[in-house]
């Protein structure tokens, strides 16, 4: 399950909230490993996971938004990783700029890592 982490600077927090919904839409084309299974490399926008949080008055050098994405590394993610990273750029900030903030600098960073993932919902695993 890819998981970003979406940083909006306080002055933007208000209004990024109504992105977070259309993110896992955007982000999923580019981490799905086409013609594999779900949890294999396939990847759906229901398993995009997606946490925003308020940067602080005290950052330095950060953009209005900045995109943190990881996901595990299967095979043909890391070959596409700095261009998948470009291609969501794009993604995202044209959704910027058809709500006009087209003023809100974006960065988006994509880890590919060996990771372990467990999860449960209701005392059942997921």
């Amino acid at each position: 399950m890819p998981t970003g982490i979406l940083t909006a600077a306080p002055t933007h927090f208000d209004w990024v909230t109504l992105l977070v919904p259309v993110l896992p839409g955007l982000i999923a084309p580019y981490f799905n490993i086409e013609g594999t299974k779900l949890h294999e490399g396939g990847v759906s926008e229901d398993e995009i996971i997606i946490r925003l949080q308020k940067g602080s008055e005290y950052d330095r050098n950060a953009p209005d938004l900045n995109l943190f994405m990881r996901a595990h590394q299967f095979e043909g993610r890391v070959e596409q990783c700095q261009g998948n990273s470009q291609l969501l750029h794009d993604a995202i900030r044209s959704e910027l700029d058809a709500v006009e903030r087209r003023d809100v600098s974006l960065s988006v960073e994509i880890i590919i890592c060996e990771l372990g993932y467990a999860s449960s919902n209701s005392g059942k695993e997921v």
